[in-house]
């Protein structure tokens, strides 16, 4: 017997979906709500997963000019088509952008009436930020870049997911029974892969930041996001922030804890794998432990 929980879930998702569907086709035909979108600015963060975005979002929604879409500033939570599993990852998915703009439109309305920068970081939107930034059009969007440190990142990724997760997300070619040295090289190999992705976006972002930056140097960081984005220019440079698991404090470099969690042989198939291209790895400016 099928598992009722499971059953509800898919049921919730469809009911979503479908309400979706409504907000896009309800956007074609209400000019009124279209043409108030132009007070509407979108800031979109390319980032891995677990790659430290969630201080930077949550720093930049210290300024009352900013909002996000959800709690976590990411809005393909909103939309069920937009995180099935290898979908979310595949840039050739046949995604509607007509409903991602109506939907997240939609939250925005729900959350101000007023002039606002949305902040947006869901980390699949490294695939298509392109065609996102074109739905978007008749209102200001920019695009900053933000990497880590790629033993941190898989560090926090097998902490954080079980084998079956990334399988069905990232197609991690393993399975339970695999050694650790070659599902870490599979793993480095994942993140190099992402990493491609961020470098392409990189001549077209406003600004490239790198977490262990970031984090060195917050006030630095954020002055010169505010200097390429007016919105940031009230940002809160005492505020603590809360991320994962971790307790409310201020933003600091967690790399060396993720990093000492790693085994021998698990840091030996990172190197492994992140030595099939060092031209991707010193293009961000990471090195080979």
């Amino acid at each position: 017997m099928s598992n009722p929980a499971s059953w509800r879930e898919t049921l919730k998702d469809y009911k979503r979906e479908v309400y979706c569907d409504y907000l896009s086709c309800r956007s074609f035909f209400d000019g009124a709500s279209e043409a108030s979108r132009q007070h509407v600015n979108w800031l979109f963060i390319l980032t891995f997963p677990n790659g430290g975005s969630t201080a930077l979002a949550k720093l930049l929604l210290t300024s009352p000019s900013t909002v996000s879409l959800t709690p976590n500033a990411e809005g393909q939570w909103l939309i069920p088509s937009m995180t099935r599993a290898r979908d979310r990852w595949d840039e050739n998915y046949s995604l509607s952008y007509r409903k991602v703009r109506a939907v997240w439109l939609d939250q925005v309305r729900k959350k101000t009436s007023g002039p606002c920068l949305v902040v947006e970081k869901s980390p699949p939107n490294m695939v298509r930020y392109d065609k996102l930034l074109s739905s978007f059009d008749g209102m200001k969007t920019d695009l900053i870049t933000f990497t880590r440190d790629p033993y941190a990142v898989c560090a926090s990724w097998h902490k954080r997911y079980d084998t079956d997760e990334m399988i069905s997300n990232w197609s991690l070619p393993c399975d339970e029974g695999m050694p650790e040295f070659q599902r870490f090289e599979h793993l480095a190999e994942i993140w190099l892969r992402m990493a491609r992705y961020i470098l392409a976006a990189r001549p077209h972002a406003r600004l490239n930041l790198r977490y262990e930056d970031f984090t060195a140097d917050v006030p630095g960081a954020a002055k010169s996001l505010s200097s390429e984005i007016e919105m940031l220019s009230d940002i809160s440079l005492e505020a603590k922030v809360k991320v994962k698991d971790y307790p409310d404090q201020k933003i600091i470099n967690m790399n060396d804890r993720q990093i000492s969690r790693l085994s021998d042989e698990q840091r030996a198939g990172l190197t492994s794998g992140l030595s099939k291209d060092r031209d991707t790895l010193d293009a961000l400016h990471y090195q080979i432990l």
